[in-house]
């Protein structure tokens, strides 16, 4: 039994569909990487990494009326964090 291939498709025509990519320039301000920080607590002494907001978007969250939380150790809940080195 002889397999039929289907013929293959010439984008040689359309060269913006074959080899079209986003220039990374200029989505660079719209894709931010999450900022993440390592704290100690210093009730119990557990560390943690976690999320954190970037000052801009602290600025943005305060001007629009929306809350910006404290950092609180996972383990105890404690509020009492220090930024570890």
């Amino acid at each position: 039994m002889e397999l039929i291939h289907a013929p293959q498709r010439d984008f040689s025509l359309y060269p913006q569909q074959q080899r079209w990519a986003p220039d990374p320039l200029s989505c660079a301000e719209e894709v931010r990487m999450p900022e993440m920080v390592g704290y100690r607590c210093k009730n119990c002494g557990e560390g943690f990494v976690i999320e954190v907001l970037t000052k801009d978007e602290v600025k943005d969250r305060r001007k629009a009326g929306l809350p910006t939380s404290s950092i609180t150790c996972p383990k105890c809940g404690s509020d009492q964090v220090k930024r570890a080195k």
